[in-house]
């Protein structure tokens, strides 16, 4: 199986994918299921209507489609609501983008979203790899702030912080980190270093394909055993998934 843990879908300024647009590049490449969040404009303002398109996808794509919401947590009591709203309507995780939302990751502003997905136990996903207000160094403050929160770092600091990973995440052991962006000397680099149960499988569908971050992993992770850990089970276990 094969598990993609960071796709965009819906009709944003930068990025436009319908769901069926994503499913044919999944069934193309043999990847069984994606986590589906929304795209750029959805993420900073309609932050319900973007909920709604990723909700609507899984309900008419259930085994293939997993949903994660967003909120801005600028709306502030506003964002509370919405981000327990699209929990309610099956939301199985939260998306922050500091850069595209217009926050640090690890500004105080965010505690109450992170508090509710602690609350029911749903796994971060946090945009990083942008100078100062997407650092893994701050992803890695707000991580020890909420050490039973369980955060997936989006692009594991790529392109520019490859440096900050393994030290800046080395005592916040509840960071994963997504392939998405990354070469394969980096993905070797962190699966020998944190071992492949902290590698979650990402591509950031539609702006990589699958064929090119598929073929990054196959070369990066050639145990198979690893290699499937990356691909399924990380994501799945974050999810709560059992994992076969």
């Amino acid at each position: 199986m094969i598990v993609d843990c960071h796709v965009h879908i819906g009709e944003g300024v930068y990025q436009a994918c319908k769901p069926e647009k994503l499913l044919a590049g999944m069934d193309a490449s043999g990847v069984d299921r994606a986590v589906v969040c929304p795209v750029d404009r959805n993420l900073a303002v309609d932050n319900a209507e973007g909920n709604d398109y990723v909700l609507d996808a899984v309900a008419r794509y259930p085994d293939r489609f997993i949903a994660f919401a967003t909120a801005n947590p600028w709306y502030g009591a506003r964002a509370i609501e919405e981000l327990r709203r699209a929990i309610q309507a099956g939301a199985r995780g939260l998306k922050l983008h500091s850069k595209v939302q217009g926050f640090a990751i690890s500004d105080d502003i965010v505690n109450p979203l992170i508090e509710v997905a602690g609350e029911h136990s749903l796994p971060v996903f946090v945009h990083s790899g942008t100078m100062v207000c997407a650092e893994p160094l701050q992803l890695a403050m707000l991580a020890r702030r909420y050490p039973s929160v369980n955060f997936i770092m989006g692009h594991s600091g790529a392109t520019d912080f490859w440096n900050d990973m393994i030290p800046g995440i080395t005592g916040a052991e509840n960071i994963y980190l997504d392939t998405s962006l990354n070469n394969p000397a980096s993905i070797e680099r962190y699966c020998d270093a944190m071992g492949p149960e902290r590698l979650c499988f990402g591509t950031d569908f539609p702006q990589n394909t699958y064929p090119v971050e598929l073929e990054k992993i196959q070369n990066a992770v050639p145990d198979d055993q690893q290699r499937k850990i990356v691909l399924c089970e990380t994501i799945l276990r974050l999810l709560g998934e059992e994992v076969g």
